[in-house]
């Protein structure tokens, strides 16, 4: 996986990454963020096509640099599943992803 920075209009730096088969390296990456919950967000094309992409995360144990004593449990993955294309581009949708995410 090569790293890769998204700059826009040299306001924000978003971080990424390109590659061809980074399923597990994109897997040890959200790991890495020891979150207790990942928050994703897709569109129904989408989820048809790759809705078990992640599935991964949710049956993985991470261990710490001292064997098991470090250990925990991969973080709960919830997934919110909007209509594709234009659909998705709505006010009501926005507003119900804010109130999802808090």
């Amino acid at each position: 996986m090569e790293p890769l920075s998204f700059v826009f209009a040299d306001r924000a730096t978003v971080p990424g990454f390109l590659g061809v088969d980074v399923q597990k390296d994109i897997v040890e990456q959200l790991l890495k963020l020891n979150a207790d919950k990942i928050l994703l967000i897709t569109d129904e094309t989408v989820n048809e096509l790759h809705g078990n992409y992640f599935a991964e995360l949710q049956n993985t144990m991470t261990q710490g640099d001292t064997g098991m004593e470090g250990s925990h449990e991969a973080p709960a993955v919830e997934k919110y599943v909007l209509p594709s294309g234009d659909a998705a581009k709505s006010w009501s949708h926005l507003s119900e992803l804010i109130k999802w995410n808090f």
